[in-house]
């Protein structure tokens, strides 16, 4: 069965832009408005690469797990954390470079020496695995506040950890 023609009219000879496969409106005037944006910049803000230093390595083993939190709601829960990412460890210690959109997050960066994954802790819920967090911020008995731990992530932002 031959496939039908799409139709054409006197008025605007060109069947494309009657066609059901255009995706948005193809006219002359969406045209000059996408190319005018696009020609001024307006667009979402991109993410920046964010340069972040982990410290105090003591082995090569395992990988150094980041988690950035944007909340206070869930911070140091790997869940609700807006990015992760890990990098392989190295003794002394590592770069990494974050991929964010700019913004205020507190970062939470621990040494997983046996790669499985999860900050190890003992019985009484202590860690056992070196771990820190931005601004090198330290909690009395647990994780520091979220505020205490805030970094502005902007253009050649650069932040050290020291892990303990």
């Amino acid at each position: 069965m031959p496939k039908a023609k799409p139709p054409v009219s006197k008025k605007n000879p060109s069947p494309v832009l009657h066609s059901k496969a255009c995706l948005w409106p193809c006219t002359p005037a969406w045209f000059v408005l996408g190319l005018a944006l696009f020609c001024l910049g307006l667009k979402p803000a991109e993410p920046l690469q964010a340069k972040l230093i982990i410290q105090g390595l003591k082995s090569d083993q395992g990988s150094v797990r980041v988690a950035l939190y944007n909340k206070p709601d869930g911070f140091t829960e790997p869940k609700k954390a807006v990015h992760l990412q890990s990098v392989e460890a190295e003794k002394g210690q590592v770069a990494l470079s974050l991929n964010v959109p700019p913004a205020k997050y507190a970062v939470a960066v621990f040494h997983d020496s046996n790669n499985n994954g999860v900050l190890d802790k003992n019985a009484f819920g202590i860690p056992t695995e070196a771990y820190g967090f931005s601004n090198n911020a330290r909690g009395r008995f647990g994780p520091p506040d979220f505020s205490d731990c805030l970094i502005e992530v902007g253009p050649n932002t650069q932040a050290s950890i020291q892990l303990r």
